[in-house]
């Protein structure tokens, strides 16, 4: 697992805590809209989101392990930073070209974007389980890199420049 330090752990902590927050809200809304919602969908949401997730806990430590190779990283943060928010703001759907095949790779887009679709039914299962296939191989493709991130990182950190 890469939960080295204790900031990742915080972090990790609150998105946690964040998560479940969301989820029962969740079941409220289900509870509350359940002859447009079908359970089953429900059920699907739980490791797709979850996997989600995990997608953006990795690429944020991704980020962060970039700090091995520069000197100052605050504009690689500050980066990664503008670009979520970018798409907290304004649903990935409404982009188009490169920009939207860019919107794969940020966790907002499974979390909200086609969590919603799924929970209202406006995409098949088809689809779904296509979407859910490529969070799995991202999360993988990511977990690789962050681990060679750290392996060549380690190897190269100087602490006092």
């Amino acid at each position: 697992m890469f939960l080295l330090c204790i900031k990742c752990q915080i972090l990790f902590f609150f998105i946690l805590f964040e998560f479940m927050i969301e989820f029962i809200l969740l079941i409220v809304f289900f509870i509350y809209y359940s002859n447009l919602i079908n359970m089953l969908n429900l059920l699907l949401l739980i490791p797709f989101v979850l996997s989600g997730v995990l997608l953006d806990i990795i690429i944020g430590s991704v980020f962060d392990s970039l700090a091995f190779f520069v000197k100052s990283n605050d504009f690689i943060i500050d980066l990664h930073s503008n670009i979520k928010h970018t798409y907290y703001r304004y649903p990935s759907i409404m982009f188009k070209g490169l920009v939207y095949k860019f919107s794969f790779f940020i966790s907002v887009t499974y979390v909200g974007v086609f969590s919603t679709l799924l929970l209202f039914s406006h995409i098949s299962y088809f689809l779904f389980f296509q979407i859910f296939l490529l969070l799995f191989l991202l999360n993988i493709i990511f977990s690789i890199i962050l681990y060679f991130l750290w392996f060549f990182g380690l190897k190269k950190y100087e602490a006092f420049g």
